[in-house]
């Protein structure tokens, strides 16, 4: 038979004479999220980013690109969509998720 071991969980618990010192005025609270969108980069600039990636490394997923640009998943795809239907990128099918390369008189 083998052995059970329970390891101890960590809990956050405050500490309850410091509030009751300060008479409870400390309020926890979570973080506003990071708003993504910058006004000083254009979908231009992201354009030719993503161009110089991709001449580099030859292809992209959009995990890649919001990485590359700071924008939100459904912006990126959103956009990579559009640059692909511009016919600026070429948008492959691997499996289940979508590669973009650049076309071929490019490349």
């Amino acid at each position: 038979m083998g052995c059970l071991f329970v390891l101890p969980v960590q809990v956050f618990r405050p500490d309850k004479p410091f509030l009751h010192a300060t008479e409870e005025v400390c309020r926890l609270s979570r973080q506003k999220p990071p708003t993504y969108a910058s006004p000083h980069t254009g979908q231009s600039k992201r354009l030719a980013v993503t161009e110089a990636f991709l001449c580099e490394r030859g292809t992209l997923r959009i995990k890649k690109y919001k990485q590359l640009v700071s924008l939100t998943h459904m912006i990126d795809s959103a956009e990579l969509r559009s640059f692909a239907e511009g016919r600026q990128l070429v948008c492959h099918n691997a499996m289940v998720q979508l590669v973009y390369a650049l076309p071929p008189s490019k490349a």
